[in-house]
């Protein structure tokens, strides 16, 4: 069965960061390319409201598996509907790699996709930067501080400007309780000090830590800060 056409989910007023998943909406379409925008970040899984197919040639329209031009087609339609785009992409709204079930970033198989993806935009303009955000229990605190995932140390996969970590609770309490029944491959607190310990290898490596918590988490908030975030987001 071939996956569904991407899509566009769009909210008057959100057309700032075009958000792209490697993940799927349904397990009927386990390899979809699905893109939105918002100026908000919405978090994975959450509804989006107003959705539209992107408008892509009927030989565009499906595809088996995610591939470099669809995700150039869903890019190039994300810079039409623009027209305050100036210069070589310095000034522009990040890209971010989102997942909608699932981390974008768990399956190292698409890091050479994505890769060439950042390359091919970044060839026309240079300064658009790259996000992804994650759960980081799918990261490797070794492989982040080997430039894996960006900073050029070590060859990354691809460069990222920032990666960007939802933290569900400031202590491994917290953390239980907001992941309970989430399905977790381990317990909770030991999933608590991988999250955390991939956030310390992100602040220190080249890449921006951005760090998102659940409304009004001051212990979140401050447990990300302390950790090295640039930025805390609250959701």
């Amino acid at each position: 069965m071939s996956a569904p056409a991407a899509y566009l989910f769009s909210r008057v007023g959100l057309a700032r960061t075009l958000h792209l998943t490697t993940t799927s909406l349904s397990p009927l379409a386990p390899h979809a390319l699905f893109s939105w925008f918002s100026s908000s970040h919405p978090g994975s899984g959450e509804s989006m409201p107003d959705r539209r197919p992107l408008a892509l040639p009927p030989t565009e329209a499906a595809f088996d598996a995610p591939s470099l031009d669809a995700y150039l087609l869903a890019v190039s339609k994300y810079y039409e509907t623009r027209d305050d785009i100036i210069g070589m992409g310095e000034n522009d709204w990040p890209i971010t790699f989102s997942g909608t079930v699932g981390d974008p970033l768990a399956d190292p198989a698409t890091y050479p996709l994505l890769s060439r993806l950042v390359d091919e935009v970044q060839l026309d303009r240079g300064g658009v930067a790259f996000r992804a955000r994650t759960s980081g229990l799918a990261l490797d605190p070794a492989d982040v501080r080997n430039g894996v995932y960006g900073g050029g140390r070590g060859g990354g996969a691809f460069n990222l400007a920032a990666i960007e970590v939802f933290l569900p609770g400031g202590d491994p309490a917290a953390f239980g309780r907001a992941t309970e029944g989430q399905g977790l491959e381990m317990p909770a607190g030991q999933a608590f000090g991988r999250v955390c310990e991939v956030m310390a290898a992100i602040a220190e490596s080249e890449v921006d830590l951005i760090v998102g918590v659940r409304e009004k988490d001051r212990a979140a908030m401050q447990l990300g800060m302390g950790l090295g975030a640039t930025e805390v987001k609250e959701y």
